[in-house]
């Protein structure tokens, strides 16, 4: 599997102002409660900035397939979008490549 950097082109329509720019367009960050922490073996805080591996199972809850009346010169291809529920997940991060990572092995 290949991963694909998700990071917004800045320069493009995608940005509105007043709003401050983010890199990641809304709906790409997990929040995870206590629970569900404790289920992937986090017991304790990890520095921000500390890169994970996640993996996951999704299923398609919603495909969008939109196609304009009055399309751009040049844009001949549909817009299409998923909605996709997370529904089972693990997060990589051994313990010996992150000393304080606060993961259990």
């Amino acid at each position: 599997m290949n991963l694909v950097n998700m990071k917004m082109d800045m320069s493009s329509d995608a940005c509105c102002a007043p709003c401050p720019p983010e890199a990641y367009p809304y709906g790409l960050r997990l929040c995870l409660n206590a629970d569900q922490c404790e289920a992937l073996g986090i017991d304790g805080p990890i520095t921000a900035g500390t890169v994970l591996t996640v993996q996951a199972r999704v299923v398609v809850v919603m495909c969008r397939d939109e196609a304009e009346a009055d399309p751009q010169p040049g844009d001949t291809k549909n817009d299409i979008s998923l909605d996709l529920q997370v529904t089972d997940m693990g997060i990589a991060n051994p313990a010996s490549m992150y000393p304080n990572s606060m993961m259990k092995e």
